[in-house]
């Protein structure tokens, strides 16, 4: 909308179709299973609700597809299978037991999924959603009334979100988001995310920058490796459904040290300064593959969207996304599109500089020296401000 000429805009109208919410989309599609006399659980219904995100087409068709598995009753375990989804309780247990750091358990959970046929792409986006759950609710216990959520998955959403703490959530959610990278750039996804899981928990173990500075004060040494358990007004202690030994005390992940307040970060306000920053950082590699193997989608600080070419170096969004962070003091998120985009920073350059030499030929003394000289090229062209610019 935003690239249509206000000539145009002017005489248009405008409809803003806005999402529709789950607490709609439920009672909608149970009403058309009804009259289909096709009867579905309650689990999956709310499944496809939520895998519609606000669309009631793509919600239809999905129910359709549901359908079509299962015409004489839909179950939760075929709207997962076909969603590509991990049980939900299984995802539980594997959070609960990345937040205890218990790394034998997450492998041998994660080996179980993997024999199961799940993507790993899935279960690291399944993570992330029951990361943002419990942070939602934790932040907003309000948000767990949604009739999308099971009563099993809000009763345990409800339990994760008391004991662990906002930190601990925060940082939870900055690792997983930058293994979705890793686990898409790898040639083996599954080896990616058992190292982006293995990572997470070695980073549990760490003391938080609070528990750091108390223990300065008080004079005393810094235990590092020694994990942080929580506060006594929490519980202590976390349901499993998979086994009936009482579990451990959860452990807190440790938050990243923040940057001193001496550290000058580089303002990035286009993506034509990302480029131009990974040149003056001496990334010629990485900057050349910004010039000339990426389209821009959308650009706002702190989120770039992009549509790679199949030359592009295939750790080129995590390599951005971390050296942006580095540099900028700012945490970026870096999604991938299959928009077609604008045209690379190298076109742009090429369509800049041929308008510059059309308007150069065309200038008298030029193109007296161009007769005079035949077959004479123009090999490049120095302005004031670009000399103004290089001194």
């Amino acid at each position: 909308m935003r690239k249509v000429p206000v000539t145009v805009l002017s005489r248009c109208q405008r409809f803003d179709l806005r999402r529709v919410g789950s607490d709609i989309l439920i009672p909608y599609f149970t009403e058309i299973l009804g009259k289909e006399n096709i009867t579905a659980e309650p689990g999956a219904v709310g499944l496809i609700a939520r895998a519609a995100d606000g669309s009631v087409r793509d919600g239809l068709s999905l129910l359709d597809q549901a359908i079509a598995r299962e015409p004489q009753g839909i179950t939760e375990e075929t709207v997962r299978t076909m969603l590509g989804l991990v049980d939900k309780m299984a995802g539980f247990d594997l959070f609960e037991s990345l937040m205890r750091g218990e790394t034998s358990q997450v492998l041998a959970q994660m080996d179980v999924l993997h024999q199961g046929g799940t993507d790993p792409l899935m279960i690291l986006q399944d993570l992330l959603e029951l990361t943002h759950a419990v942070t939602k609710g934790k932040a907003s216990p309000d948000s767990l009334r949604d009739a999308s959520i099971a009563e099993a998955e809000r009763k345990r959403i409800q339990t994760l979100a008391e004991g662990l703490s906002m930190p601990t959530l925060a940082r939870a959610w900055q690792m997983l988001v930058k293994g979705v990278g890793e686990v898409q750039q790898a040639q083996h996804p599954q080896h990616a995310l058992e190292m982006v899981l293995i990572r997470f928990m070695f980073v549990s173990d760490q003391p938080t920058p609070g528990d750091i500075l108390k223990q300065l004060k008080d004079g005393s040494s810094v235990a590092v490796g020694t994990p942080a358990g929580l506060s006594a007004a929490v519980p202590t202690s976390l349901p499993r459904a998979s086994s009936g030994n009482p579990p451990q005390a959860l452990r807190n992940i440790a938050t990243l040290p923040a940057m001193p307040d001496t550290q000058v970060h580089t303002q990035i306000n286009t993506f034509e300064d990302v480029a131009a920053l990974f040149g003056k950082k001496r990334e010629a590699l990485m900057q050349a593959a910004l010039m000339n193997d990426v389209h821009l989608v959308k650009f706002a600080p702190g989120r770039i969207e992009l549509r790679l070419k199949d030359t592009a170096p295939r750790n080129l969004v995590g390599f951005v996304t971390e050296k942006l962070h580095l540099w900028t003091g700012q945490r970026w998120i870096i999604s991938l599109s299959n928009a077609a985009g604008e045209e690379t920073l190298a076109q742009k350059s090429q369509t800049v500089r041929k308008a510059l030499e059309d308007n150069v030929r065309q200038s008298p003394n030029v193109a007296a020296i161009i007769r005079m000289f035949p077959g004479a090229e123009i090999v490049d062209i120095h302005t004031p401000h670009m000399n103004s610019e290089e001194e």
